[in-house]
């Protein structure tokens, strides 16, 4: 597999259909990363007046749901909101009982490791167990945040970490892939230089420890479309910093091969429940670097969901529009300008993302082809 992108994903119903609807040509040159949202007060009681156990039959869903689009394939599985010591009802580990219920449906499922909540021994054994069980396979995540940026220039200890990790696995840290996530990025604080040099930083001191295989991931849109686009019934274009990073990064002598993921079209720290109350109209459609967002305003106003219909004519007349062929994400902007259908927040975030996936496998692509062919103009 000639694996080009890794999208970190919620396990939810605007993602899965998203991925249902890739082209061949892009689902084969992706690698889901699920980040399984835990479960909530509603859903729990609602779980509880079954018959089974309520934690095991949310995850033994979101199993059974993975696999109707991506059965026969590969994801990474992670679960950074639940506790490190979650376990279901029977006393399993909520991490290995997912990924068992995964491997059942099909799916083959690799597991990470977050540098970060590797302190808790509860966590350490479930992980050490998922290993022993099955021998699968992990990927290493290295969250940025302060704290662990800070903790970088303790370089022994850092060094000691990795090597208890992968001591503890029974991991070769060469075959192990390692996702530099900054996570949210949309502040004025994240710039694409501080990006740039904390990555090299981190990779530097990574390779040191035997890695070899690096991703760098992130998302430069905010938690709400407002904090992006201030006035409604407008557009606007936000810089996707993660890409613009990538760019700088990769065409640095012994970087050719990073790789790039990032969060799709809604961040890490997007709200995941509530209804149209406080949600605007929107589309996010993915353009080179960039991101162009039609905005319009509150979904419980005006036309309400058939907003979308004068959104979807806006992307089509902003000279970004990949045309209805591109994608099903794109024929399905087209429909809608046609006024066919208008859709729901779910039905934007599959639409949107389901762009996003193919235009994002096609940059990378081109800018990789790009690279090869000015170094190759170099040695003639």
């Amino acid at each position: 597999m000639n694996l080009i992108y890794v999208p970190i994903l919620k396990a939810k119903l605007g993602e899965l259909t998203a991925l249902a609807e890739l082209k061949k040509f892009a689902a084969e040159k992706i690698i889901p990363w699920f980040d399984i949202s835990p479960v909530n007060d509603e859903k729990l009681e609602k779980l509880s007046n079954q018959l089974f156990p309520p934690i095991e039959s949310y995850l033994s869903g979101i199993a059974a749901e993975i696999s109707t689009v991506w059965k026969g394939r590969q994801i990474f599985l992670d679960m950074p909101k639940w506790s490190t010591n979650a376990q279901t009802e029977g006393g399993e580990h909520v991490i290995p009982f997912l990924r068992n219920q995964l491997e059942s449906f099909r799916v083959k499922t690799n597991l990470v490791v977050d540098y970060v909540r590797w302190d808790d021994p509860v966590y350490v054994n479930a992980l050490r167990g998922a290993r022993l069980a099955s021998a699968c396979d992990f990927i290493l995540r290295l969250v940025m945040d302060s704290d662990t940026v800070e903790e970088l220039s303790e370089e022994e200890f850092v060094l000691e970490r990795l090597n208890e990790i992968t001591d503890t696995l029974d991991l070769d840290p060469v075959l192990v892939m390692v996702m530099i996530d900054f996570g949210d990025v949309s502040s004025q604080k994240h710039t694409v230089p501080d990006i740039v040099s904390k990555s090299e930083k981190a990779i530097a001191l990574l390779k040191r420890a035997g890695f070899n295989n690096f991703r760098v991931a992130g998302c430069s849109l905010p938690a709400f479309i407002s904090s992006a686009i201030k006035d409604q019934n407008s557009t606007g274009l936000v810089v996707r910093k993660e890409m613009s990073a990538w760019r700088t990064l990769i065409v640095q002598p012994g970087l050719e091969s990073l790789g790039f993921s990032d969060y799709g079209i809604r961040g890490p720290n997007s709200k995941e429940t509530g209804g149209a109350s406080n949600a605007n109209g929107k589309i996010r459609y993915t353009i080179q670097e960039q991101m162009f967002i039609a905005r319009g305003y509150p979904l419980t106003e005006g036309l309400k969901g058939a907003q979308h219909q004068e959104l979807a004519r806006l992307v089509i007349a902003s000279g970004h529009w990949a045309t209805e062929k591109f994608s099903w994400g794109d024929n399905e902007i087209y429909r809608c300008s046609q006024g066919e259908f208008s859709g729901t927040s779910s039905d934007w975030i599959s639409i949107d993302t389901n762009h996003h996936i193919h235009a994002v496998v096609h940059e990378v692509i081109e800018y990789k082809e790009l690279i090869a062919a000015k170094r190759a103009r170099q040695f003639v």
